[in-house]
């Protein structure tokens, strides 16, 4: 039961660097200034760690990470809500990498309801 024990610490040790760097947090985008994109959903990815969504804006492709999936379904934007062809209207923090077409959604506009989704 020992030696579990130990083993379990380690497997955990050696497992948290990879879980803080595939969570991302704010760092990387626009600390000031919001970033509004509207345009038809290309592609829908309602998995964890967060939802995203493609979008193509003047000839380019954006990825769109919004929240965790328990916070879209609280606030009402669930799986079914988010669909191919959509219009959805999103402003959010803009990546800081440049070249890179990315926003994390701070709030989500789709069919008339809109969802304060960052916090």
């Amino acid at each position: 039961m020992k030696h579990t024990l130990s083993r379990l610490a380690v497997v955990a040790a050696l497992m948290a660097p990879a879980a803080a760097l595939a969570h991302h947090g704010w760092s990387g985008y626009e600390p000031t200034k919001l970033t509004t994109l509207e345009a038809p959903i290309q592609a829908v990815r309602y998995t964890n760690p967060h939802a995203e969504i493609d979008l193509t804006v003047n000839g380019q492709k954006w990825l769109v990470t919004l929240a965790p999936l328990q916070r879209m379904e609280a606030r009402g934007m669930t799986e079914s809500v988010l669909k191919v062809g959509q219009t959805v209207k999103v402003e959010g923090a803009r990546s800081l990498t440049p070249g890179r077409y990315e926003i994390k959604a701070e709030r989500i506009a789709i069919n008339g309801k809109s969802a304060e989704i960052r916090r």
